[in-house]
């Protein structure tokens, strides 16, 4: 006698909590591994890490130099300006200074009324100012930044010195 058994169609409860589990199971070891990778990486030596650094330093420097009073120092690599006061204890302006050494992976550093030289981004590949002093047009600096870590990008900005 022959039984005619209907064709399968459709898992069975226990199938489905059973591939569930081990879904889960690899889910959980993937996350896992992820979590451990990000924790080790470093985000701040990224390329974009370090581009970001590089154009916050630039909006500073431009915000500093827009009302400069005076430029009394203006070479390749470094600039001082005299800018108005900033509502501290003197009422005398205040001095500001970026720099940077020439040597590639050198920091770009801000010294501010003569105090000491604070970095304002670790690693610098290239560095340079053009200062555009003119009796006619309006003066302006252009600023030109290459940070290290493996970027060929370049942050430039001119800003039109308003008070010189």
């Amino acid at each position: 006698m022959r039984h005619n058994r209907p064709a399968r169609r459709a898992f069975t409860l226990v199938e489905l909590v059973t591939s569930m589990a081990a879904a889960s199971a690899l889910l959980a070891g993937i996350a896992s591994t992820l979590f451990v990778a990000l924790r080790a990486s470093n985000p701040a030596s990224t390329p974009a890490a370090s581009m970001l650094q590089a154009l916050s330093c630039m909006a500073d420097a431009a915000a500093e130099l827009q009302y400069a009073q005076a430029v009394t120092e203006s070479t390749a690599r470094s600039i001082t300006a005299t800018v108005p006061d900033r509502a501290d204890v003197d009422t005398a302006p205040e001095i500001v200074r970026y720099a940077w050494s020439g040597v590639a992976g050198d920091p770009l550093t801000r010294t501010y009324n003569g105090g000491t030289a604070a970095r304002v981004i670790p690693s610098v590949q290239s560095f340079a100012i053009e200062y555009f002093p003119s009796a006619i047009a309006p003066k302006y600096v252009t600023v030109r930044i290459q940070p290290t870590t493996g970027t060929r990008s370049v942050v430039e900005t001119s800003i039109s010195l308003l008070n010189l």
